[in-house]
Order: structure tokens, then sequence, then C-alpha cells
């Protein structure tokens, strides 16, 4: 009997276990497609940045840009 119970400790010990690198690995699945999403996000908006060129020097150019700015982060991508 105490030979039955131990197997079943054993048994049970092994699922936990196995559930536990279940979840991490769920988690882990989870965090790299989320990270994956956010790194395309930087892609878009750093190719923006880069075609807006350099800041202006000029007040009415330097505003416009600002306010290009304002309206194309407030679109969605």
């Amino acid at each position: 009997m105490q030979r039955l119970e131990s197997r079943w400790r054993r048994l049970n010990e092994l699922l936990l276990d196995n559930m536990s690198k279940v979840n991490l690995s769920s988690k882990s699945k989870q965090v790299y497609s989320e990270l994956s999403a956010l790194q395309e996000v930087v892609k878009v908006y750093e190719k923006w940045v880069l075609s807006e060129g350099p800041v202006a020097d000029e007040f009415m150019e330097l505003s416009r840009q600002l306010e290009h700015c304002r309206v194309s982060f407030c679109k969605p991508l």
C-alpha cells in the first residue's frame, strides 16, 4: 500500500511539474507574440519619422511638422 501511495504522489508531482512547464511555455509564447507586434509598430513609426526629414528651422514649417505629427499619432496604424 505504501508503495502505491508513493507512486501516486510521484505521479501527481510529475503532473504538476508538467502543468507548470506548459503554463510557462504558453506565457512565453504570449510575451514573444506581443513583443513581435510592438516591434512592428516601432518599425512603422520609425519609417514615418524618417520620412518626415529633419526638424525645420522656420516657425511656420515647424508648426506644419508638429501638426502633421499630431494628426499622424491620432489615427490608427
